[in-house]
């Protein structure tokens, strides 16, 4: 997937998908709309492609201290609703299984 795949992929997303002007102050809704279920999905459909798409270019490439240190700089910078902690544990369990990948 190119970089102008990703971008035709999120210039088609819903405007349902623009954050809030200030995520942490943003109403949560107690049961999510029809919008928001498609909204969802679609996020979804585009984190596995993506996941994909980085499991084959990291396949077989074994671990990278040099890249361990972006990842942590990545999650210190990250400022969005997604909590830092989980934001670590889950760019660890992409790492783990992208390097499962058969090259």
């Amino acid at each position: 997937m190119t970089n102008t795949d990703l971008a035709r992929l999120w210039s088609a997303a819903p405007a349902a998908l623009d954050p809030p002007a200030d995520a942490a102050e943003a109403p949560v809704a107690p049961a999510p709309s029809a919008r928001t279920r498609r909204s969802l999905r679609f996020i979804d459909r585009a984190i596995v492609r993506l996941l994909d798409e980085r499991a084959r270019l990291a396949a077989g490439t074994g671990r990278d201290p040099a890249r361990d240190a972006e990842q942590a700089d990545l999650v210190r910078r990250a400022a969005g609703a997604f909590p830092a902690s989980a934001l670590a544990e889950v760019l660890q369990a992409i790492d783990r299984g992208s390097r499962e990948v058969a090259p």
